[in-house]
């Protein structure tokens, strides 16, 4: 499972220190595979650095791999994040929507230097006019993409939960939809973002709640219902994510020691709905 998210986004998802999967008493690694699509990836590290390799060709841009082979994972060290770390959620929605759109990512990357920008001028208690309007640009183009994940990936969640009981659904809020407003909510915030030294409203401070039977999972649910919800979340994912592609390609699931988190009473609920 490390391996196949290492050759699908260049990391691992246990460790960000390569000397922890390299072996011992070696000092490079390498790992290869192939598609069913008969393409091969490899990638080639070593303490220090690493080169993906898609059909021998090296990969200047992780920026440009992501949507080549992309994978959604569910462990449960993950889901214990996912449900305390609010940043974790809003980034998995930008994982997966860049997954599909390069478009998104670029916006993303545009968004998160304006901000950087933005702070770096709060800071030092200058002006931010230039960074404001792009700032408000990028928001638009941001919050209007994951308002339609959002309706696409809830509306996947609800066609399974015809045949599934636990009804789940996400929720963005402080979505803002209208240039006007963004604007009007940046100038509202401005006295504090000085104060603070950083931005205090954007698509970087987005609330992402994950409900299940209509109860915020953070507050009310079990480990085994937290484990049934994200199960049927990266499910619904995976589904959202093909059928946004342009090429219809199927993300990979990465589940790891599922069951062992389900109470006595799931897991036959969850081997159903997993098929």
């Amino acid at each position: 499972m490390e391996a196949i998210n290492i050759l699908s986004l260049g990391k691992s998802f246990k460790t960000t220190t390569a000397k922890n999967y390299i072996l011992e008493n070696e000092n490079q690694y390498n790992i290869k595979a192939k598609t069913n699509t008969n393409n091969t990836i490899e990638v080639r590290g070593d303490f220090q650095k690493k080169t993906i390799y898609v059909d021998n060709n090296p990969v200047k841009k992780i920026s440009d791999h992501i949507s080549f082979l992309p994978t959604i994972i569910h462990t449960p060290e993950e889901a214990v994040l996912e449900t305390k770390i609010n940043q974790n959620r809003n980034q998995a929605i930008n994982k997966n929507i860049c997954f599909y759109s390069k478009e998104y990512l670029q916006t993303l990357k545009k968004y998160t230097h304006t901000l950087q920008q933005r702070n770096k001028a709060l800071k030092q208690q200058q002006t931010t006019t230039l960074w404001d309007a792009l700032l408000i640009d990028f928001s638009e183009q941001i919050w209007k993409e994951k308002e339609k994940y959002k309706k696409n990936l809830n509306a996947t969640l609800k066609n399974e939960n015809q045949t599934i009981k636990d009804p789940a659904e996400i929720q963005i809020e402080e979505i803002v939809l209208n240039k006007e407003n963004i604007e009007k909510n940046l100038i509202k915030t401005k006295d504090e973002d000085y104060k603070k030294g950083y931005t205090t409203t954007g698509p970087h401070k987005d609330k992402v709640k994950y409900f299940l039977n209509t109860k915020e999972i953070k507050t009310t649910a079990s480990q085994g219902e937290k484990t049934l919800f994200f199960s049927k979340l990266k499910k619904a994912e995976a589904e959202t994510i093909k059928e946004a592609s342009i090429k219809k390609t199927d993300p990979i699931v990465l589940l790891d020691d599922i069951l062992s988190k389900l109470e006595t009473q799931t897991p036959k609920n969850f081997l159903s709905y997993s098929r």
